[in-house]
């Protein structure tokens, strides 16, 4: 049986799934759309299982046009744009009843703002200014805007760590997730800026969920496909799940990792 790998990469409006040999050849491919709620001005959402069902939808269609037996699918991993999937009681918690924020959405420019005027430390590694695309501000715009929504909110992940936990019901954050999209610093040890957070009112941020865990970093395993993802996908279950990577880092890795440098002294 020839050996093969699933990428999963979800966008701004599609999922995306390939097929790959081990030597990286591209045997199959195939997409699946989703929706982008635009519920008010500055708002950009996502219905998390909207965006699950496209994921089978591609993946399925993938693995069928490979014509490789879905025994043979040895692994597989996930990227996604830097959303925020935020997982609740009750109601979806987001206008439009929604539960996944947009990169996009830049609802928390004011929030953003405030950030920026603590000085604090984490803004010297963010080039001294955070993005409303961020998830703090966005956290912090929903715990002050929608309070009877925010108190529905049991964790906060980044989307393709949502990804992860679907597809083997174990919640683990990303190394790449945490040091690229939230106040969490990698370096030495240092962790969550707990002092920013209590500053802006939203220390119970790292309690939500496991966020305030340790998180994994990137080659090593989420986990094993579970029972119900495995009869959602068509593949065995028990297969490694690889801890994901936000899309742009991960184009940077594959960059890396296909010889670039050797290309551009070729030409």
């Amino acid at each position: 049986m020839n050996t093969c790998f699933l990428a999963v990469d979800v966008g701004t409006l599609s999922a995306r799934a390939g097929v790959f040999a081990a030597d990286g050849e591209v045997l199959a491919a195939a997409a699946a759309p989703f929706a982008l709620l635009k519920p008010q001005p500055h708002h950009a959402v996502y219905r998390m299982d909207e965006i699950w069902t496209a994921v089978v939808e591609a993946v399925r269609a993938a693995v069928a046009q490979s014509r490789r037996p879905p025994e043979g699918v040895a692994g597989l991993a996930f990227d996604a744009t830097s959303s925020l999937a935020v997982s609740h009681t009750g109601a979806r918690p987001l206008d439009g009843d929604a539960d996944v924020f947009c990169w996009m959405d830049h609802r928390g420019e004011a929030e953003a703002a405030e950030i920026d005027a603590t000085g604090d430390r984490y803004l010297d590694y963010v080039g001294g200014s955070v993005s409303p695309e961020v998830h703090l501000p966005k956290l912090l715009w929903l715990k002050r805007h929608r309070p009877e929504a925010w108190a529905r909110v049991t964790g906060a992940r980044d989307l393709v760590d949502e990804l992860g936990r679907r597809a083997t019901g174990v919640d683990v954050h990303s190394l790449c997730g945490l040091s690229c999209k939230w106040p969490y610093l990698p370096d030495r040890g240092a962790g969550w800026r707990h002092e920013l957070l209590g500053r802006l009112g939203i220390a119970e941020l790292t309690r939500l969920g496991r966020l305030g865990e340790a998180p994994r970093a990137v080659g090593s395993v989420h986990g094993r496909l579970s029972v119900e993802a495995a009869a959602d996908f068509g593949l065995p279950a028990g297969i490694p799940v690889a801890v994901g990577l936000i899309d742009a880092e991960a184009g940077t890795l594959g960059v890396l990792g296909a010889g670039y440098r050797q290309r551009i002294n070729e030409t």
